[in-house]
């Protein structure tokens, strides 16, 4: 089993920028996400924690906006932040208007083995904080929604589970 994760972690301030309305819900109540997504919010939010930062709260048009991109990923076979077309600033907020974006994104290769919920989330969050970008992304003291989004298929004939992670402030 290998992991990766992406070299680039964004995270972009638009103090100007007109807000657009949400292509998906926008309520912040929660949001379907399967267990590992879950486990991997939960990470990141202990993380952040740990960093004397307060606690994310999971959004549903985030997370919505996240699985797309993950699928959108595996369906294009491409692995980056910019989908063919929109920059990935855009994306984020077609579903989230906010003056502050972030994303991070990782690869996951299970090698035939079955995923462990709690396991593989671990393993790519400490991969995010082990890398000076994504860690930096991830402890962004303005952040204050999350959405996960993750995606198991082939990407360049390989077996992977492509994970995208967004998150913004509030306004």
């Amino acid at each position: 089993m290998r992991l990766q994760v992406s070299v680039i972690s964004l995270c972009l301030l638009a103090m100007a920028l007109p807000a657009q309305p949400a292509a998906a819900a926008s309520d912040a109540t929660g949001a379907s996400l399967d267990p590992i997504e879950r486990a991997t919010i939960k990470a990141v939010n202990r993380e952040r924690r740990r960093h004397g930062l307060r606690r994310l709260r999971i959004d549903r048009a985030l997370s919505a906006g996240a699985d797309s991109h993950s699928a959108d990923m595996l369906i294009g076979n491409y692995f980056g932040h910019d989908s063919p077309g929109l920059a990935w600033s855009d994306r984020i907020r077609a579903y989230r208007p906010s003056r502050q974006v972030g994303e991070v994104l990782g690869r996951w290769y299970p090698g035939g083995a079955p995923a462990s919920t709690s396991r593989e989330a671990l393993r790519i969050v400490r991969a995010w904080m082990a890398s000076p970008s994504h860690r930096s992304t991830i402890l962004i003291r303005g952040f204050q929604r999350i959405g996960a989004g993750r995606r198991a298929g082939a990407l360049g004939g390989r077996e992977v589970a492509l994970y995208t992670v967004d998150l913004s402030s509030r306004r």
